[in-house]
Parts: C-alpha cells; sequence; structure tokens
C-alpha cells in the first residue's frame, strides 16, 4: 500500500487526526500534536501540541509525555531547578 504523501493526502490525514481527536482518540491526539509542533500541514503551534499533548499525558499517553518533555527541555534553562522530575 502506498501512502498519499501529496498535499491533498495530508491533508485529509490531519482532517481524520482531528475527528478522530474531538472523539478522544489519545492516539489521534499525540499525532495531532507532532503536527503542530513541526508545522505539517498545520501553522506550527507549540501552544496547540502542547494543549494536545497535555490531553494525552491525563489519559495515559507516554508517548506524549516524552513529547512535552521534549519541548520543555528544548527551552528550559540547563539548570537543575527546572528540570522535570520523572
Amino acid at each position: 500500500m502506498r501512502r498519499d504523501t501529496t498535499r491533498e493526502g495530508l491533508e485529509h490525514a490531519v482532517a481524520l487526526l482531528r475527528e478522530a481527536s474531538q472523539k478522544g482518540a489519545v492516539l489521534a491526539d499525540v499525532a495531532l500534536g507532532y503536527c503542530f509542533e513541526q508545522g505539517i500541514v498545520v501553522a506550527k503551534s507549540s501552544s496547540e501540541a502542547a494543549e494536545l499533548y497535555r490531553s494525552a499525558w491525563r489519559r495515559g499517553s507516554q508517548d506524549a509525555y516524552r513529547a512535552l518533555r521534549r519541548m520543555h527541555d528544548a527551552i528550559r534553562p540547563p539548570d537543575k531547578e527546572f528540570a522535570m522530575r520523572d
């Protein structure tokens, strides 16, 4: 099976992710968060990405937690007092 990597195909995929996210799909929140984090088809938005990741993390997604941690680590000062605890 070939993936549709055209702009149209990617827009359709993001639309499906949005629909699944609205229905409460944790995996869709993580995937859509990544789209916002990277600016894939949608406007790049760290706040939208973090909101989606937090939603998924609250429902148990370790992938969402790792994504939030990665985003936090990229912007936080290197001082130990700002580190996220496991």
